[in-house]
């Protein structure tokens, strides 16, 4: 759909009386997070950027795959906690 002016997508198709739908979508794949709580995310599904470096906004900053920043909590969902903890990759 096009958010902007509101049309759904459409093949036309010379001399068809009617544009014909396009198919609707196929999920291929997904993540039911379902697991014990404070476990990491499943490695054969997920990846972590991990490291010291300039992200998007240009700020220096430190991705972590610890356990403690995502993991499962237990119900189906993932829990990503975003905070401040100095480790050896950056302390000043």
């Amino acid at each position: 759909m096009c958010f902007r002016c509101g049309l759904k997508p459409v093949l036309l198709i010379l001399g068809a009386e009617a544009p014909i739908q396009a198919p609707p979508w196929k999920q291929v794949w997904s993540d039911d997070f379902d697991g014990p709580a404070n476990v990491s995310v499943n490695a054969a599904y997920w990846g972590f950027d991990s490291g010291r470096g300039k992200f998007g906004t240009g700020e220096v900053e430190t991705m972590t795959s610890s356990r403690h920043s995502v993991h499962l909590d237990g119900h189906g969902h993932v829990d990503i906690i975003v905070g401040s903890e100095v480790t050896p990759m950056n302390r000043p």
